[in-house]
């Protein structure tokens, strides 16, 4: 038995103009099996005899936006650098733009760990100018904040972040009660 994990490009091309054209209701579906061995079956006349090819759709995680599962929805707080020119606006629509940076297909495989403290640092690296401190935090009361400090992806899974400025939030300072839900 053979297991090919398979991102298709038409759904990548989906799922990005899903998101370019501003998140519509319906999120674009991976292939199914059926679809898949229709598209790859020029790879069958390849297999041996005793081959059974399984083509298993790889299909994307969505992480953090409205659009997330409800415990991967996700309230970036930050603290403004002290003396910085920028907006709170221009903050917010900075940091949404590199969550998703961070979270370009080309930077992930299948089934990876996604840890905070590595957004954390590059965050801090790439808005030095913009913010002191940054924390996750669940968007819903239910949840627990040590949730999101690490997901993980099932083999046939990889992470996509639909962050928008509505989903940062500017804080004066960390404290307990910041912890928690919006």
């Amino acid at each position: 038995i053979i297991d090919l994990y398979v991102l298709t490009a038409d759904y990548v091309r989906n799922i990005q103009e899903w998101v370019d054209n501003g998140f519509s209701d319906v999120i674009p579906a991976a292939p199914n099996n059926f679809e898949l061995r229709k598209t790859m079956e020029s790879i069958e006349d390849k297999a041996s005899i005793s081959d059974h090819i399984s083509y298993i759709p790889v299909k994307f995680k969505i992480l953090f936006g409205e659009y997330a599962d409800a415990e991967n929805q996700a309230v970036f707080k930050v603290i403004k650098k002290r003396g910085t020119a920028y907006t709170d606006s221009e903050i917010k629509n900075a940091v949404a733009a590199k969550v998703n940076e961070y979270f370009r297909l080309e930077n992930w495989d299948f089934g990876e760990q996604f840890y905070f403290s590595e957004l954390a640092a590059y965050l801090h690296k790439e808005l030095a100018d913009y913010i002191s401190s940054i924390v996750i935090t669940p968007k819903f009361a239910g949840n627990d904040f040590r949730n999101l400090l690490s997901i993980s992806c099932e083999p046939h899974e990889i992470f996509l972040s639909v962050v928008t400025s509505k989903d940062v939030k500017i804080i004066s300072s960390i404290a307990s009660n910041e912890l928690t839900g919006e």
